[in-house]
Order: C-alpha cells, then structure tokens, then sequence
C-alpha cells in the first residue's frame, strides 16, 4: 500500500499505479512535512498542559479540568468555522497566503504560550 514503507517508495508505487505524477510526489512530501511541523507543537503541549492548569488554578483540578475541557471546546468550534472560510479564501487568493496566514498565527500562538511560567 502506499501508506506503508518510506516516502520514495510511496511515491514511486504511486507513479506506477497512475495515482500521482512526477511532480506531485515532492509536493505531497511537502504538504507532508507542513502537516507534521503544525502538529508537532500541538502533541509537544499534551503532557505540559494538565501541570501548567494546575499551577494556574492554584492546584485546584476541579478548575483546571474545567478550563481544559472549555479550551477544547473553544478549539474545536473554532477550528469547524474557520476552517471552511480559510477554504474559501484559498480558493479565491491562493494556498500559499492562506498557510503562510495560518503558520504566522501558530507561530504567534506558540509564542504566547511560551511566556506562561
């Protein structure tokens, strides 16, 4: 399958099969490599986030867990309207602004979330 093994296999599989031209297979990389670089911080923020609720609420778990569960809901309605706006607005001013627009903000994000103690 072609989810199986490294990504030159992949996209070799993929040109024999018809599924992905020449070209296609260094851009599928690249999408790829975006995908993992904006989820890489998200996963690294998992094991700090229950401590950091903690400290922030005075070690009271009842509110900690509280705020945990508002910010994933907040992030989840967030992500479900912004997401069909970000696709129309790459349909009509382009991919490369729209993740250019949304890397920046992840970048602002993360740099926010790196001042808390």
């Amino acid at each position: 399958t072609l989810l199986m093994g490294s990504s030159k296999e992949a996209g070799r599989l993929g040109q024999e099969r018809g599924l992905i031209g020449a070209g296609t297979a260094w851009q599928l990389r690249r999408v790829l490599l975006l995908s993992f670089l904006t989820v890489l911080p998200m996963a690294m923020s998992i094991p700090v986030t229950p401590g950091l609720m903690l400290a922030a609420f005075g070690n009271s778990a009842q509110k900690a867990s509280y705020f945990t569960g508002v910010m994933s809901l907040v992030s989840g309605l967030v992500q479900s309207i912004s997401n069909p706006l970000f696709g129309q607005l790459s349909d009509i001013r382009g991919r490369k602004l729209v993740v250019l627009i949304s890397l920046s903000a992840a970048v602002f994000d993360y740099l926010l979330l790196s001042t808390f103690p």
